[in-house]
């Protein structure tokens, strides 16, 4: 599933495989392995690439609403 969002991504974002592999310092084939789901990149991978893209990934308590993003779990009250 990750790979079909990083390919919708990079798709919106009118970006080549070889322009985002730049981008996020990875070669075109390893991206296209993670677009195909031979290899799964780590979370970090998938923030930089959908950022490079122009997305962001943020997360939703259900229960209050409240909406985070992973640089706010770096923070030392959380």
């Amino acid at each position: 599933m990750i790979g079909k969002i990083i390919k919708y991504a990079r798709g919106k974002s009118g970006l080549t495989q070889e322009e985002l592999g730049k981008l996020a310092n990875i070669n075109r084939t390893t991206l296209g392995n993670y677009e195909t789901e031979f290899r799964q990149p780590t979370f970090e991978m998938i923030e930089t690439l959908l950022n490079k893209c122009g997305f962001k990934i943020y997360f939703e308590d259900v229960k209050s609403k409240e909406k985070f993003e992973s640089k706010d779990i770096l923070r030392k009250d959380i």
